[in-house]
């Protein structure tokens, strides 16, 4: 799996602009018996399947985000149908980007960026999906 996020340039000082990206991505399925899908995301973000949040605000918990992220497993096996699918991503920026001055200092720290996220959905054992560029 790769990051994907907003392709606008990072700014590191305060502002009432930053990016809260969307990504969205159709896929076409014919069978499955069980589908889960792991996301990631460094910030906060919803999840969403063909129309229908299977996640609730994810939340990365406050971390050096260059030593440890969390992920989620979802079973979204009920969530598929046959033919056309999508998935959508709306990602926000937590403590991944806190752009104020705050008691934890992540204003300051060097590992902040836009927000982004990673996933990967497997049917039936096999990768059908994974974020890209």
């Amino acid at each position: 799996m790769q990051y994907i996020k907003a392709p606008v340039p990072f700014t590191s000082g305060f502002s009432y602009d930053v990016p809260a990206p969307q990504f969205r991505k159709k896929f076409y399925l014919t069978s499955w018996k069980k589908a889960t899908i792991d996301v990631v995301g460094l910030g906060v973000g919803n999840f969403w399947l063909n129309g229908r949040k299977f996640s609730d605000l994810f939340l990365s918990a406050v971390s050096d985000y260059r030593k440890a992220v969390w992920f989620h497993t979802y079973d979204v096996t009920d969530l598929l149908r046959t033919g056309e699918n999508v998935l959508a991503i709306w990602c926000g920026n937590g403590f991944y980007n806190e752009n104020f001055d705050s008691a934890w200092g992540h204003n300051k720290v060097s590992w902040r960026d836009n927000p982004k996220c990673a996933v990967r959905l497997q049917i039936d054992g096999r990768t059908v999906l994974e974020s890209d560029e």
